[in-house]
């Protein structure tokens, strides 16, 4: 598959290539590779107390009969105000483990499909690696929600995107495949130089 390469102004330049891969768009991989991609960034830190854990109610609020009240053994029961969580969240893992090469042909699919359905919102930047300003990107980025992908020795590229509206910077390492079918996509020539030789092997 052959991927355009664009100056500042939006003027192709040339191209790149990549090789496609062989088989089509599975779905169900897509989903995976997805899954385990947001998966690996949640915190999983979320935690609540158990009536065990909450301060206090060590002692029966009320006698056992005569009051009218429901029979109580402690105030730090998940029922009443101030008692522990009832099947709470604790700190757990949320990351699946999935193949490095089932990765490669979900971004790789992910790609072509991306090609073939929108070409207009695909393309490399050629970078010229001198100071950029936030202005320079306005033609390049669009009113689109933009991914650029770049990579972390690309400082004034960095700087340059950073604060633009709709736009996410990710590493060449990490391109999120929702990403990737859903915006415009924006590759600078050394994070696809990068990507070809050190994700798909592809110099």
């Amino acid at each position: 598959m052959k991927i355009e390469v664009k100056d500042l102004n939006g003027k192709v330049v040339g191209e790149e290539t990549l090789e496609s891969p062989s088989s089509e768009v599975n779905p169900h991989l897509l989903y995976l590779v997805d899954k385990y991609q947001k998966s690996v960034v949640r915190q999983g830190t979320a935690s609540s107390k158990t009536r065990a854990e909450v301060s206090g109610g060590g002692a029966k609020p009320y006698r056992q009969k005569g009051t009218g009240n429901a029979r109580r053994g402690s105030n730090r029961t998940p029922l009443r105000r101030g008692g522990g969580v009832s099947f709470g969240p604790k700190p757990r893992d949320f990351s699946i483990k999935i193949n490095n090469v089932s990765i490669k042909l979900a971004l790789l699919t992910s790609l072509n499909d991306k090609l073939t359905a929108d070409r207009d919102n695909i393309f490399i930047f050629q970078n010229d690696n001198r100071d950029y300003k936030t202005k320079d990107f306005s033609k390049l980025t669009g009113s689109n929600k933009t991914t650029f992908v770049v990579s972390s020795t690309e400082e004034s590229l960095i700087k340059g995107v950073r604060n633009i509206k709709n736009v996410s910077i990710f590493p060449f390492e990490y391109i999120p495949i929702d990403k990737i079918r859903t915006e415009r996509v924006i590759f600078s020539n050394e994070a696809f130089k990068n990507l070809k030789e050190k994700v798909f092997n592809n110099a």
